[in-house]
């Protein structure tokens, strides 16, 4: 079953889990649903080991963050390895976005056996860090590698940084942008993996006039089955902007395309 489960904690209450090793579940390895508390699953270490804060997955979503009300899921310091399982999903389930803060260090996904890290119908701040890895690392995601969807105005997704290797799919799929992606440092999306199918290595489509993705450094896309980067009716006022060189080599279709896009382009 599920290892940890935190359900519809009241506002302003605080859930502390401090240097607690999840292995084994066959349920979501820390699932927090519903409530508008203050939850941390966290670590006093400063240094990979899997004694303090960690969690250790292999089947379902090793983290499911889903129809929150309000306040902040914060995972500091503590670790995050994903073989074989779900990855990381933060959602809203039904009409309203889930609700809240949320900050993830030092997560690792590997072989999973869907999207590497899905984040859909949501609004808050949303944070991926790295405090003793050295990057978040997606490796052979069968679905998208990253999927960020319905994310609403005002709201905010930073990646610190994302190392993306053998995507079988998408490598970032970003749809229906309200609020921002913040990329902070270089990115490199890998070569396609085994029994990948044809995909672009980073799409932006649909973004509302609010949306605006940021690249704050170099990004390198290493080959792609479909296009390499994909911009496609993003609405006026949006943006895409790459602050850095952008080098796309071995895509099978075009490198970069921009398509129906009112919206503005740097690259």
């Amino acid at each position: 079953g599920t290892g940890i489960l935190v359900r519809a904690t009241i506002a302003d209450t605080t859930t502390t889990i401090l240097n607690t090793m999840i292995t084994g579940s066959t349920g979501p390895a820390f699932h927090v649903s519903g409530g508008a508390g203050l939850i941390g699953f966290n670590s006093t270490s400063t240094t990979l080991d899997p004694a303090y804060g960690s969690i250790v997955n292999g089947s379902n979503e090793a983290v499911l963050i889903e129809d929150r009300l309000g306040g902040s899921v914060n995972m500091l310091g503590s670790t995050i390895d994903d073989i074989g399982g779900t990855g990381i999903v933060i959602r809203g389930t039904g009409a309203a976005p889930t609700l809240g803060n949320i900050t993830i260090d030092n997560a690792s996904i590997v072989d999973n056996t869907s999207t590497g890290i899905s984040i859909t119908n949501a609004e808050g701040n949303i944070a991926f860090r790295n405090t003793v890895n050295a990057a978040t690392a997606i490796d052979n995601a069968a679905g998208d590698s990253v999927l960020i969807d319905g994310v609403t105005a005002g709201s905010r997704v930073t990646f610190e940084n994302l190392n993306i290797t053998n995507p079988r799919l998408g490598g970032i799929n970003i749809d229906n942008l309200g609020g921002s992606f913040v990329f902070t440092r270089d990115l490199v999306i890998g070569t396609p993996g085994a029994g990948a199918v044809a995909a672009p290595a980073i799409s932006v489509a649909n973004s509302l006039p609010t949306g605006n993705v940021s690249f704050g450094r170099n990004v390198s896309i290493q080959g792609s089955l479909g296009r390499g980067i994909e911009l496609d009716s993003n609405a006026a006022g949006s943006s895409f902007s790459i602050n850095g060189q952008t080098t796309v080599t071995g895509a099978a279709a075009e490198s970069i395309a921009v398509v129906g896009n009112a919206g503005t382009a740097q690259f």
